[in-house]
């Protein structure tokens, strides 16, 4: 499972979130993605996640407060041929191990953006650019741009939604 943490500081670029074996018991101060795999992590772990999550979740003070109804039930995914998947797959697990480059280090140390190890930053900046081209061919200026094309594609998916409760509530 991918847990995230439902607090996390305004400092990070990135939510630390990692995964979790089926022997972990978490607390409420997180959330879990059953099954999540390194696809899904590296979707989550992107800047393109990150810039929904600054703008649609809550705050605790000045901490981001993830919230799984808010963020990740309404975050617009990529469709993403398999190619694209897996490409995804090798760059998150990039990060996965540019973290275990420092396992002296907690997750809190290595988000530290005063303390970002530059194998982790640059491991992420690569996942972040083959992430945004899943969702266009040409790269995104910066996340004003990232989330205008979120909030369209959002949009169509709430029509989408609309109607097809439509169609199941016409009589025939």
């Amino acid at each position: 499972a991918i847990v995230i943490p439902t607090v996390s500081t305004e400092r990070r670029d990135y939510i630390p979130m990692g995964f979790i074996g089926k022997d972990t018991i978490t607390t409420n101060l997180c959330h879990i993605v059953p099954n999540g795999t390194v696809y899904d992590f590296g979707i989550l772990e992107s800047r393109m996640h990150m810039t929904w999550m600054r703008t649609v979740c809550g705050r605790l003070g000045s901490g981001y407060r993830y919230s799984r109804d808010l963020c990740y039930n309404t975050f617009p995914w990529p469709d993403a041929k398999e190619t694209q998947r897996a490409q995804i797959e090798v760059l998150a697990q990039k990060v996965l191990d540019a973290r275990d480059f420092y396992p002296e280090l907690t997750l809190a140390d290595l988000y530290d953006p005063d303390k970002m190890p530059p194998e982790l930053k640059e491991a992420h900046e690569q996942l972040d650019q083959a992430v945004d081209l899943l969702y266009r061919p040409r790269p995104f200026e910066n996340d004003e741009e990232r989330l205008h094309m979120l909030f369209e594609r959002y949009e169509a998916l709430l029509e989408k939604t609309a109607l097809q409760g439509t169609k199941k509530g016409t009589k025939k």
